[in-house]
């Protein structure tokens, strides 16, 4: 997985990509490029998991609180705070948890396949049910939405 920086409509957020294995990465400061993975290849958490977690708003809106500013709206999306985002473990031996990984999953999936066929598809719908998903994930209240959006 890769991290670039996008300009949105007033606000700067991080993108991570997918791009699979036999990668390599360039980095160092803050970028441009880091390569991200799971400590143990063991991990049952796919890594397209990882990506709904990294591309949601509520990691952006806690990268942006731990996070250097720069002129023009721009965020500092180096390792030193990356690293520290919040990242939300999966218990599969929970019966209530393991749905969430693969609810979210298959939705990446699709926002990949859709990229992949146009790069300019419209997966706003997608990327909003994995927001909805990974705030339910991490127990925020109407409030705490209403504060990240």
């Amino acid at each position: 997985m890769s991290a670039t920086v996008v300009r949105e409509k007033r606000q700067v957020t991080g993108r991570y990509a997918y791009v699979g294995f036999d990668s390599y990465f360039t980095g160092g400061g803050n970028g441009p490029y880091y390569g991200v993975r799971w400590v143990s290849a063991a991990e049952p958490l796919s890594l397209h998991y990882l990506q709904a977690l990294l591309n949601s708003r509520l990691l952006d809106f806690f990268l942006h609180r731990i996070s250097t500013s720069f002129r023009g709206g721009y965020w500092s999306y180096g390792k030193r705070f990356i690293e520290q985002l919040p990242i939300r473990p999966i218990d599969f031996a929970a019966a209530s948890e393991r749905p969430e990984h693969d609810v979210l999953v298959p939705l990446v999936d699709r926002i990949l396949k859709a990229k992949r066929a146009e790069a300019g598809a419209d997966t706003a719908a997608l990327e909003r049910a994995i927001d909805e998903r990974v705030y339910r994930l991490n127990g925020l209240t109407a409030k705490e939405i209403k504060l990240v959006e």
